[in-house]
């Protein structure tokens, strides 16, 4: 879909909104209205795609609130009408199916699309003051400014990333049962309160202004602003010195700006032993804290990588082990068969071929279509065999040609060179083909299956990874590209994937 010219526009979302809120005195007392309107301002220099929403709020401290609780209330108010405009507009724009988001990606984003806008949208606050000398009525104006392409790209990473979906989700939650009290608790201040009571209302304050400073820290680190987030972060510790999700969020903060690390270097250490520090404390305030366990192994897979480099092979193993045992088989998929991939290298260069093949097997568990740690294994045998052990000859074959069928361009050179008679690899991505999405030759589609699983190539997976590229994940996409299997001709329907040609004619 050609992208559309959108005028940016301006939203007034105003609760008990001054009437003139654009030249209100700082200390007149105004008159106070309810107005929610939309209206369009007229601004140069406007890129095609991108709206500006605009909102402001006066709120009314009858209970003798603070600067910092009337900021953060006005701030919530604003930001969730907002941010229910945002989906509207993401929505009616079609930005999903520019972006090829569908299926199960798209029903999570209309599930939760504040928890999701809010941790990719900055919030700008424009201005904010006390209208009054008595300090009664506070009034705070926010803008919001969404670029169509560009969003549509933030929401493609999201929503495919399933432990950020989730922390997203959990602060949203948090931030609309605090504001539930909020109102509950505004009702019973204007009684004569107990001193728990009014403590609580603080507390719940605290947790909206928390939130939100947690989803503005997620937001920077998607601008890569990561000083900025560093910063967030931190003012969420500062407000709950238990908010798992922010030292997790401050030791990526921390260690993203960086390409490489090098143990030699002592600023690099003191990097690494901060992120350490956060991310376990992360993980002890909150065992399922999202993509901790992730990065905290993929620190100790750094330095397992240099001692590796150093031919320090027992050292390698050593800190391997330490990343396996802090992810406690609750590590992603993709982080856990990195991790075993790796010691199962490292156990090759020790000759310790059993340990290093288990080690690949337990990659492939975790990523069935994990390329590398099929060649690993041809390394493996390869050199099983120069030591005498002819009985694996035909598992070599075997992992030679699955991993020529994910893609591998060595892999199928090496194959054809040392085996009889050559393959045609392009014959072999149609029979794949044939065999993940079924075709009107039931007879060749059972031939197919039968020979893929018996040298163990994964077409259960295959099928698994065209379901994922349907719904816009674009590492599915790569893989099956690779494979030769060209997804955007095929569609999803309610019980499997099928054609949306003619299997037969397509091949």
């Amino acid at each position: 879909m050609k992208n559309k010219k959108i005028k940016r526009l301006s939203l007034f979302v105003c609760c008990l909104c001054a009437q003139a809120c654009t030249t209100l005195s700082p200390v007149e007392e105004v008159p106070v209205v309810h107005c929610d309107s939309i209206q369009t301002i007229d601004e140069t220099g406007i890129e095609s795609g991108a709206i500006t929403k605009l909102g402001c709020h006066v709120f009314e401290a009858i209970h003798g609130e603070d600067e910092i609780t009337a900021s953060a209330i006005s701030l919530h108010i604003i930001k969730n009408n907002i941010l229910s405009e945002i989906g509207t507009y993401i929505e009616s724009e079609s930005i999903l199916e520019r972006a090829s988001i569908n299926g199960d990606y798209k029903s999570n984003f209309t599930a939760n699309v504040k928890a999701i806008t809010g941790g990719i949208v900055k919030t700008e606050i424009i201005e904010q003051r006390w209208l009054d000398k008595k300090h009664t009525t506070y009034y705070l104006k926010a803008k919001v400014t969404v670029d169509g392409d560009e969003i549509a790209e933030k929401i493609a990473k999201i929503t495919q990333n399933k432990g950020l979906m989730q922390e997203l989700t959990e602060s949203r939650r948090q931030i609309d049962g605090a504001f539930r009290e909020i109102n509950t608790l505004q009702k019973k201040l204007s009684q004569k309160i107990s001193p728990e009571i009014e403590e609580y209302y603080k507390d719940q304050v605290n947790i909206l202004l928390a939130e939100e400073l947690y989803q503005k820290g997620e937001a920077f680190l998607f601008e890569h602003e990561f000083s900025k987030a560093l910063a967030a972060f931190e003012q969420v510790l500062r407000l709950n010195p238990e908010h798992a999700r922010s030292y997790a969020g401050r030791a990526f903060a921390r260690m993203a700006p960086h390409t490489s690390f090098d143990k030699a270097d002592k600023k690099d250490l003191i990097i690494l032993d901060a992120a350490i520090k956060d991310y376990n404390t992360a993980i002890r305030l909150d065992p399922e804290v999202a993509n901790a366990r992730d990065n905290l192994a993929l620190i100790y897979n750094t330095f397992a990588t240099d001692s590796f480099k150093n031919k320090e092979y027992p050292e390698s193993i050593r800190l391997l082990d330490i990343a396996l045992n802090r992810m406690a088989n609750k590590g992603s998929d993709k982080v856990m068969s990195i991790v075993y991939q790796n010691r199962a290298v490292a156990y090759t260069q020790l000759e310790q071929y059993r340990e290093a093949i288990r080690d690949c097997n337990q990659a492939i568990h975790y990523r069935a279509e994990y390329i590398d740690a099929y060649m690993q294994k041809v390394r493996i045998y390869n050199s099983m065999l120069i030591h005498g052990d002819k009985s694996v000859l035909n598992d070599l074959r075997n992992n030679l040609i699955i991993a020529s069928l994910l893609g591998h361009a060595n892999a199928r050179a090496l194959y054809n060179q040392n085996f009889k008679p050559p393959i045609r690899w392009a014959d072999q991505s149609k029979m794949i083909i044939g065999a993940a999405m079924g075709s009107n030759n039931p007879r060749a589609t059972s031939q197919s299956e039968n020979y893929l699983k018996k040298i163990g190539f994964p077409i259960v997976r295959v099928k698994g990874l065209l379901q994922l590229a349907l719904m816009g994940d674009r590492e599915a996409r790569g893989t099956l590209k690779a494979m030769g299997v060209d997804w955007s001709d095929y569609t999803i329907t309610q019980n499997d994937t099928q054609p949306a040609m003619d299997t037969d004619k397509r091949v």
